[in-house]
């Protein structure tokens, strides 16, 4: 049920934001907040790459999840360039 929850509140603020997609293609568990402001760090480039990849380390890390919080982190490093190209082009 929490699931559900969480899935119709990403809905919202993807309807809402228009251009994030929370955690792109992997469970968020309970942090797709932090997966969302990623997404506009990276929309806005109002921040480096890096801090922005940090800020979704530490705000999983601080939602209990320091091995997903790597996992993500490891994730968002090795494969995030191509997303902060293409937002980079949206604005």
């Amino acid at each position: 049920m929490a699931v559900l929850r969480q899935f119709r509140a990403w809905n919202i603020w993807r309807q809402r934001l228009g251009t994030t997609d929370g955690c792109s293609y992997v469970p968020y568990f309970d942090f797709v907040g932090c997966c969302i402001a990623h997404d506009l760090h990276y929309e806005k480039h109002d921040m480096s790459r890096e801090q922005a990849d940090d800020e979704l380390y530490y705000c999983i890390y601080n939602k209990d999840h320091p091995y997903l919080a790597w996992w993500y982190w490891a994730g968002a490093r090795l494969w995030g360039q191509s997303s902060w190209d293409n937002y980079g082009k949206l604005g």
